[in-house]
C-alpha cells in the first residue's frame, strides 16, 4: 500500500484486508518507473543512474583496447542510454541538479571515449567530441521524447481519451495568437512543470515550421534539434 500526497501533513488511514493490516510502501515501481509519495522523481533518477552506471562500467570494462569508438557508441546507445530515457515525459526533471545526474552519465562515456583518444579524463574537450560521436545532449532528447508523445497522442498514434481530455486546447476565435493550448496560470512550480502543463507550454514555444499533426517524426526532431542549437 502506498498513499501518494503533496501535503506536508497527509492523511495516514490504517488498511486492512481480512483483519489483517496492509503494509505500508514509501517506494513502489509501477511499469519500470519509481514513484515516492510525493511524486518526486527524485528517487526514479537515483534509480535509473544507478543502473545506467553499472550498465556504462559493464561496456567499460569489457571493452577497453577491443572495439572500435564507432562500436562503443553503438554499445551506449543500445545498453545504457536506453536506461535514462525509459517513459520520460512521466518524470522529465526540471531542477537543475537533477538533470545534471542524468546527463553526468553519459559525459562520463564521452570522457573514456577521449582517454581512447589520447585526451587525459579530466581535461577531455566534452562539448568537441560529443559533437564527434554525434550525441545529444540528454535533456535534448527528453524534450524531444516530450514532443513524440504529445503528437502522438494528439494524432490517435496514442490511443488514451482519458489522457486527451487533459490537453487544454485554445478554442479562442481571435487569430493574434497561434499557440495550440491555452496558456494557464500554476499555483506550484510543481503544477507548471508537471507532465501535461509541461507538455502544453513546449508546443506552444515551438517554431511555427513545427507542426505536430504534420510534421514527420524524424523531420520534426531535425528541426527541433537544429532551432535548439540555435537559441
Amino acid at each position: 500500500m502506498i498513499s501518494f500526497s503533496r501535503s506536508s501533513t497527509p492523511i495516514i488511514f490504517p488498511y486492512t484486508l481480512e483483519d489483517q493490516h496492509l503494509s505500508r510502501s514509501l517506494m513502489i515501481k509501477d511499469l519500470g518507473v519509481m514513484l515516492s509519495p510525493n511524486l518526486n522523481p527524485q528517487e526514479h533518477i537515483n534509480y535509473i543512474c544507478k543502473r545506467a552506471n553499472s550498465a556504462l562500467y559493464f561496456v567499460v570494462r569489457n571493452s577497453r583496447n577491443m572495439f572500435s569508438i564507432r562500436a562503443l557508441r553503438i554499445l551506449y546507445i543500445h545498453l545504457v542510454r536506453p536506461l535514462l530515457e525509459y517513459y520520460s515525459p512521466v518524470w522529465s526533471p526540471y531542477l537543475i541538479g537533477q538533470i545534471d545526474g542524468l546527463e553526468n552519465v553519459q559525459t562520463r562515456f564521452i570522457r573514456f571515449v577521449g582517454v581512447l583518444l589520447g585526451f587525459d579524463y579530466r581535461t577531455a574537450p566534452i562539448h568537441d567530441l560529443q559533437l564527434q560521436l554525434n550525441l545529444m545532449p540528454l535533456h535534448t532528447r527528453q524534450i524531444i521524447n516530450d514532443l513524440l508523445f504529445l503528437r502522438k497522442l494528439i494524432n490517435s498514434k496514442i490511443d488514451a481519451p482519458d489522457l486527451l481530455v487533459k490537453l487544454d486546447f485554445r478554442t479562442s476565435r481571435h487569430l493574434r495568437h497561434t499557440y495550440l493550448f491555452a496558456r494557464r496560470q500554476y499555483s506550484t512550480q510543481y503544477l507548471f512543470h508537471s507532465t501535461f502543463p509541461r507538455l502544453q507550454l513546449l508546443a506552444n514555444n515551438m517554431p511555427n515550421d513545427i507542426d505536430l499533426f504534420y510534421t514527420r517524426e524524424e523531420a520534426l526532431k531535425r528541426k527541433f534539434f537544429v532551432w535548439r542549437a540555435l537559441h
